[in-house]
């Protein structure tokens, strides 16, 4: 007698072949594009700012000649100089005659130039 049938009647299609073999068939399959790049393309500017860093210290120091608010950003050229944004307000601890004030912003000390900042007072 014949050997039993391996499969009951029903039959699967042939599988696609793998990407990059040379197929050639009835059908003339292409594959979709690729999706777009779209990393980079969203910027969500609406959130809040960032919080202020782990070393804010938002209250003056107890001994300070003025108050001031700086009317430029200062990039500071030396380690003892204060960084700081336009907006920000720094307490002045010392006027130097030669137009540099030493202050504290941020919780941080240092020098920084009297013709960036105007008195907030």
């Amino acid at each position: 007698p014949p050997p039993p049938p391996l499969t009951d009647g029903f039959e699967l299609p042939v599988p696609p072949p793998p990407p990059g073999s040379e197929f050639s068939s009835d059908m003339d399959f292409q594959a979709p594009p690729p999706p777009p790049d779209l990393t980079g393309h969203f910027v969500d500017d609406s959130g809040p700012p960032p919080p202020p860093p782990i070393d804010y210290d938002p209250a003056p120091p107890v001994n300070y000649e003025e108050k001031v608010l700086a009317l430029y950003t200062y990039s500071p050229s030396k380690p003892d100089e204060l960084a700081f944004q336009e907006g920000d307000v720094i307490y002045v601890t010392k006027k130097n005659e030669d137009g540099w004030y030493q202050g504290v912003f941020n919780g941080r000390e240092g020098y920084f130039p009297a013709t960036y900042v105007t008195s907030a007072s």
